[in-house]
């Protein structure tokens, strides 16, 4: 789960809504997705991270990672100029189609982690 500690160095001016430490993963909850459900109900890393971004007015087209990857409006700054609210692409390869994505918040990445089925940092 989400740590309090992560969250406690960057808050949107609302506070954390709950679903941020606790919404389930869910694959099919994307951007895009026909029937988006609440976000407490569940959403994919994508729609979990835009989401986040929402709550601090930073708005995403609802793009998938390799969309997001290739449009022109988003730059791809070194991991070590990475700031808050920066979104960061990772996976197993170079390939950006099926990345992660996650928001970085200070020094660790908050990402809705299909691993371990909710938030983690």
């Amino acid at each position: 789960m989400v740590t309090a500690d992560a969250l406690d160095r960057l808050a949107p001016s609302g506070g954390w809504p709950a679903w941020v430490s606790c919404a389930p993963y869910l694959s099919d909850a994307h951007p895009g997705a026909a029937d988006p459900r609440p976000l407490g109900e569940g959403a994919n890393c994508q729609r979990y991270a835009y989401a986040v971004l929402a709550l601090f007015a930073r708005e995403v087209p609802p793009h998938r990672s390799s969309e997001l990857w290739a449009d022109p409006r988003f730059g791809h700054p070194p991991r070590d100029d990475a700031r808050d609210l920066d979104l960061a692409l990772f996976g197993r390869s170079e390939n950006a189609w099926g990345a992660h994505v996650a928001v970085v918040v200070g020094d660790v990445l908050l990402h809705l982690c299909a691993e371990v089925g909710h938030p983690a940092t």
